[in-house]
């Protein structure tokens, strides 16, 4: 028996021993980096592949609401499937990495690819880093896109598919033949038989118009404190045809619509004012109404919550409440003025390429809600009022009572006023 230790061989015996074990440790961890690439290529192809095919599917698919309920034209559906692809890109992530972890190490085990790796001294962690990497790198790029670029995204589409209010008024009263609105609490809902959308008229640029056939508009009084929102009619507006521009403020989204009535006709739910307004050309209007792209935390990066967390008064609800209260207190600033010169002896309010001259000697004057309202003495025509365009006295008028509303719009610097005459005597 021969009896052999390591300190008895030659140094260079040694010295191939030691050079041995570093070639098998640097052929293993070779192998190693091999297989990480050779996997990792595997799972970011499929990755890839499932990521679109996935977030294509899925633009469509929310594409699909939008365009059959507001109805939208090509160069729209061009812009929101440019602005959907990468926000439902970043949904599509966790579920494309699960399913090409899923088909390539399945593939590897059907291989028995594993079993070999095993085989050459190649770890299970060293076999799941590759899925641990990708998992890490969605991660990140999931919350980066979450927090910052979705909302944005999301937000610009959401403008996209109601930036042409014509069209959505037009579909809806296609659907459904009537449309309903919210003026600050104020009800008014529009029936029509059937709506077209006109084109751009040059002398009206920012307005978006649609001609409503056989329209009938109806206002609501305020629904009663207790009860369920029961809302009663209040004025019915009849014509044989109108057209409604929709104007949007560039500023806060909001809209104002007027309607031009052709052979129109006011009727209140009271009698007592009889028929008011008369064939010919009849306005309705304007009516303010909110934004249609509503304030909602989906649509806001992390950078506009933390905003908000610090300013609240930043928000559009808290805007929109302080712009209600500096337009009411606008409007009783205006009936007070007008209460006070027709005390005295008479208003001129002046327009584009008209003015009108109210007098209303021995009237009684009051504000009421959101109305200022002249009233004669029993049995006298002593409300006045005369239309004047270019100099020249177009129309005289002697109601026994007159309403007056008032509308300011303080981006314009304009105050929109309807003048509404009872039991009238036209000249």
């Amino acid at each position: 028996m021969w009896c052999v230790t390591l300190s008895k061989w030659p140094a260079s015996h040694r010295d191939e021993l030691n050079h041995g074990a570093v070639t098998d440790s640097f052929i293993i961890n070779s192998m190693g980096r091999t297989l990480f690439w050779y996997i990792f290529k595997d799972l970011l192809r499929i990755f890839l592949l499932t990521s679109g095919a996935l977030s294509g599917i899925m633009s469509f698919a929310g594409l699909l609401r939008p365009l059959t309920q507001q109805g939208l034209e090509i160069s729209q559906v061009a812009q929101i499937l440019s602005l959907f692809m990468p926000a439902m890109t970043t949904y599509s992530l966790p579920i494309a990495a699960l399913f090409a972890t899923t088909l390539v190490y399945g593939r590897l085990g059907a291989d028995n690819e594993i079993v070999a790796a095993r085989a050459a001294g190649i770890s299970h962690l060293a076999l799941t880093l590759p899925a641990f990497v990708l998992g890490v790198t969605v991660s990140i790029i999931s919350l980066v896109l979450l927090c910052f670029a979705v909302p944005r995204l999301m937000l610009r589409a959401e403008k996209v598919v109601f930036s042409n209010v014509a069209r959505i008024v037009a579909t809806t009263i296609d659907r459904t033949h009537q449309l309903q609105l919210d003026s600050g609490g104020a009800k008014v809902t529009v029936f029509a038989r059937d709506a077209v959308i006109l084109p751009d008229d040059p002398q009206r640029p920012r307005d978006q118009a649609v001609q409503l056939i056989a329209p009938t508009i109806v206002t609501f009084e305020s629904a009663p404190v207790g009860e369920n929102n029961l809302r009663m009619p209040k004025d019915f507006w009849l014509a044989d045809a109108a057209t409604a521009y929709i104007t949007i403020d560039e500023k806060s989204d909001d809209l104002l619509m007027t309607a031009q009535l052709e052979g129109g006709s006011k009727f209140p739910r009271d009698s007592a004012g009889g028929t008011q307004g008369g064939v010919g050309l009849t306005q309705f209007g304007p009516i303010p109404f909110p934004s249609l792209v509503r304030e909602n935390t989906r649509f806001m990066d992390i950078t506009r919550l933390l905003q908000l967390l610090k300013e609240p008064n930043q928000s559009r609800r808290v805007r929109s409440v302080l712009r209600d209260f500096i337009r009411a207190e606008q409007k009783m600033l205006f009936y007070r003025q007008v209460r006070d010169e027709l005390a005295g002896s008479e208003f001129l309010l002046t327009g584009t390429a008209e003015s009108y001259t109210v007098q209303a000697p021995g009237a009684t004057l009051k504000i009421d809600g959101n109305q200022f309202i002249a009233e004669s003495p029993r049995g006298e025509h002593a409300i006045k009022l005369t239309q004047d365009r270019a100099g020249v006295t177009v129309l005289r008028v002697e109601a026994r009572r007159l309403r007056m509303t008032a509308l300011p719009d303080s981006a314009r610097k304009t105050m929109y006023v309807t003048l509404e005459l009872e039991d009238a005597l036209v000249r």
